[in-house]
């Protein structure tokens, strides 16, 4: 957590050295790179109340395209888990689904059943191909067909897991983390 804050103010300090010669705040507002030195410059509840208003800076921080009222909700949520709920941890709900606007309503979707069913599928999965790579190493006489065979079992643990954990176990940690489960 200190190693956040400390990186997070070296952060600001290069963006005062930024905006020092700028000078006129107006100026940077309207610049191309404004939106990144005003997520670097400005304080939470003061970056949370213009991100509400403007729609160019909530598109900054987490997903271009939202409605006032999603907007609203989505900093009423930040609020409500007291910022536990992070800038980077809203996109990564986004982009797993756990996060939906419809109807601007927010919804998060994530459920208890689906990460019990996304555990018994990984065990499922990887019972299988520890069971067939042991195959491929005891009963393939060819070298060359066990690595092709474990390397074929590897990469479908993987094909499995990797979104397992993408889609599922991580938005499942993030919304415990923050309190919302």
């Amino acid at each position: 957590m200190q190693k956040n804050d400390d990186q997070r103010v070296k952060q600001k300090n290069r963006a005062k050295k930024v905006l020092a010669p700028m000078g006129n705040l107006k100026y940077v507002e309207s610049s191309p790179r404004s939106v990144d030195l005003l997520l670097l410059n400005m304080e939470d509840d003061e970056l949370n109340d213009e991100a509400v208003r403007k729609e160019r800076l909530f598109a900054a921080r987490f997903w271009p395209g939202a409605t006032l009222p999603v907007r609203q909700q989505v900093i009423e949520l930040i609020a409500k888990t007291e910022g536990k709920l992070t800038d980077h941890g809203i996109r990564i709900l986004r982009k797993s689904s756990c996060l939906i606007d419809r109807d601007n309503v927010v919804k998060i979707t994530l459920g208890k059943k689906t990460l019990f069913a996304t555990q018994a599928l990984m065990c499922v999965v990887t019972l299988i191909c520890a069971m067939m790579m042991f195959a491929f190493a005891i009963f393939s006489p060819n070298l060359i067909k066990q690595g092709a065979g474990q390397v074929a079992m590897l990469v479908l643990w993987l094909g499995v897991a990797i979104p397992a954990y993408l889609y599922v176990h991580r938005p499942w940690r993030i919304l415990k983390d923050a309190g919302l489960v």
